[in-house]
């Protein structure tokens, strides 16, 4: 959230709905709080909890707004991994913008053994991917690449592919 008087706007106004006075302190605990969204993402958290909310909003809801519960998170990250499946394949690397997801995948035996899995074992596997991403979420995770079965095999024989067009032309010496 970028404009303070935005916010302010959003919180007058639903002061007026709930009979709440917005005092200065109200204001420095919800910007805070919401500092990291987009105007846009807090002003349209705002309209949702306003609608379906008999009380005045808890930065908690706009969060959850914004963000979704924390069961809609886990499920939106499956649903990614699965659409990485069927677009990457085992055999190419993939890498996911959420950490905790890059790293439920490597505890669950990496990215070619999760592809593998069987259409009729799916669910059994989105039940493991729940209950392992739960686990892991509540520290903070490193993320990074998960290697698909060509890299792998590429670090099993040492071999390293050129990164840039200055590493592919000393290698052919040119």
């Amino acid at each position: 959230m970028q404009d303070t008087k935005k916010l302010f706007k959003l919180l007058h106004a639903a002061g007026i709905v709930f009979n709440v006075t917005i005092t200065p302190d109200t204001i420095e605990l919800y910007w805070n709080l919401l500092k990291e969204f987009t105007d846009d993402q807090v002003d349209h958290a705002f309209l949702i909890v306003l609608k379906s909310s008999k009380f005045f909003p808890k930065p908690a809801e706009i969060v959850a707004a914004i963000d979704g519960t924390p069961d809609s998170q886990v499920e939106r990250q499956w649903i990614e991994v699965l659409e990485k499946i069927r677009s990457v394949g085992a055999y190419r690397s993939v890498e996911f913008a959420d950490p905790v997801t890059s790293e439920t995948i490597r505890v669950m035996g990496g990215w070619p053994r999760l592809c593998d899995t069987l259409i009729d074992d799916i669910k059994w596997k989105r039940q493991d991917f729940i209950r392992t991403y739960e686990a892991l979420k509540v520290r903070p995770q490193e993320g990074g690449k998960l290697l698909g079965l060509h890299e792998q095999d590429k670090e099993r024989k040492g071999i390293s592919a050129p990164r840039g067009i200055g590493q592919i032309a000393e290698r052919l010496k040119i």
